[in-house]
């Protein structure tokens, strides 16, 4: 996002996954991690940018990290909640702000339009600007332990369940 003169701050749950990260997305031309953030994302964000606040948030966490968000969220901002790692969102009050809130939904999703972004997937799967970080096989009988591996925060990156 650098190219285009944004900066990309991130919030993680400890160091390991923020150290990780940091490798994985600083070398796409697209993109520069400028901070890691762990504790006041709303703060450092409103750091970075001069006190304005973050353009667009893009949260699957949810529910804790809900208050955060809105503080980090600047005038006529967007926020995009893709999961509830932590629980659903409760009704928030984007209004102060003039702020929008998008919430997709899989299923919302026409078949074509599915077949176009996962031809841009595979695409940048094949150039390679994605670039997987697979750190975790189990073959498909241990999808249990997969499971509590991932539930018990014991995995980073990508799990691949193996046939």
């Amino acid at each position: 996002m650098s190219a285009v003169g944004r900066r990309v701050p991130r919030a993680t749950s400890s160091l390991v996954p923020r150290a990780l990260s940091r490798p994985a997305l600083s070398p796409l031309p697209h993109r520069r991690i400028d901070q890691s953030v762990h504790h006041s994302f709303a703060e450092k964000t409103k750091q970075l940018s001069g006190g304005r606040g973050a353009d667009v948030i893009y949260d699957g966490i949810g529910h804790d990290a809900a208050q955060e968000n809105l503080a980090a969220l600047a005038m006529r901002g967007h926020w995009v909640s893709y999961g509830h790692a932590t629980g659903a969102l409760e009704p928030l009050n984007l209004g102060a702000k003039s702020g929008t809130l998008s919430h997709p939904v899989l299923f919302h999703y026409t078949e074509d339009s599915l077949q176009q972004m996962a031809g841009r997937t595979f695409a940048a799967l094949r150039d390679g600007v994605l670039r997987p970080d697979v750190r975790h096989r189990y073959p498909l009988a241990a999808a249990a332990d997969a499971h509590r591996d991932l539930e018990a925060r014991r995995t980073t990156g990508q799990i691949v369940l193996l046939p």
